[in-house]
């Protein structure tokens, strides 16, 4: 298989993760892809590329879920316009947390990629990216000192 087809599949299933479809999806083989772009020397292809499905990600939940949920701004009764801003932290509340478990999942398919990447790349660390603040994955808010996760080790130093 192709680094090109590789990239194009991994990238698929990404988004099948963050649209909570993972259940049908192979960690070994999503593990594997990731890899293998790391291998083909592809690490650059394999973060922007992580990067631009984020955002896209993220894009795509505000025109769904936030952007719906804002309030119409035309109710005068405080109840009505308590009931929006309600309403409205809800749908947040909703893109967090599908954005984290989209997140946590991808951080699992390439969290021992990161030393490999962190060496490849000037730019921060594909685990910047890949946050999760509920489980406290990442603590360190510090970008100049080394990152540290639990059971894993990494340092942003070459």
């Amino acid at each position: 298989m192709s680094l090109d087809e590789t990239w194009r599949r991994l990238s698929n299933n990404i988004r099948e993760i963050f649209a909570q479809n993972a259940a049908n999806l192979s960690f070994e083989e999503n593990h594997r892809f990731a890899y293998n772009l790391v291998l083909g020397k592809q690490s650059e292809k394999l973060y922007e590329g992580v990067k631009v499905l984020i955002v896209e990600n993220l894009r795509n939940m505000v025109k769904e879920k936030l952007i719906p949920a804002f309030p119409t701004g035309v109710r005068s009764d405080m109840i009505s316009r308590a009931k929006e801003g309600e309403e409205l932290l809800k749908a947040f509340r909703c893109v967090w947390d599908d954005h984290e478990s989209g997140l946590c999942k991808l951080r699992d398919i390439l969290k021992y990629l990161v030393s490999l990447l962190v060496t490849f790349l000037p730019s921060p660390s594909v685990a910047e990216a890949l946050i999760c603040p509920r489980t406290g994955c990442m603590r360190q808010r510090n970008t100049s000192l080394p990152y540290t996760t639990p059971g894993f080790y990494y340092s942003t130093n070459t």
